[in-house]
């Protein structure tokens, strides 16, 4: 095995993008609703604001691998994750985070 063949490399970007939110909605008033659900007193007018999406996501990872023998390798690799949240409801999720991995591996 020369050393070009033992050395692997590899890049890996992800982008991910959300929107969504619910369209209003109208409840029956007046006696029809009164008259199917006689307890409720909840007003429902607001509920489309409540599951408002807006979020972004970026994950890029570079890594090597090299083989000492067929079954003997080394595996290294760096992970930078970043996240947004565009429109927060109960908190705000935004953040970014970096990780370095390091594996020893034996296949056999």
């Amino acid at each position: 095995m020369n050393t070009t063949d033992a050395f692997k490399w590899g890049v890996n970007l992800v982008w991910n993008s959300a929107d969504a939110a619910l369209d209003p909605f109208r409840m029956l008033r007046g006696e029809v609703w009164s008259a199917a659900k006689p307890n409720q007193w909840y007003d429902f007018s607001q509920t489309n604001t409540y599951s408002d999406l807006d979020t972004e996501r970026l994950y890029g990872t570079i890594y090597g691998q090299f083989s000492f023998k067929e079954n003997l390798w080394l595996w290294g690799g760096y992970t930078y994750q970043d996240y947004s949240d565009n429109a927060p409801y109960l908190y705000d999720t935004t953040g970014n985070a970096d990780t370095f991995a390091a594996r020893l591996g034996y296949s056999f």
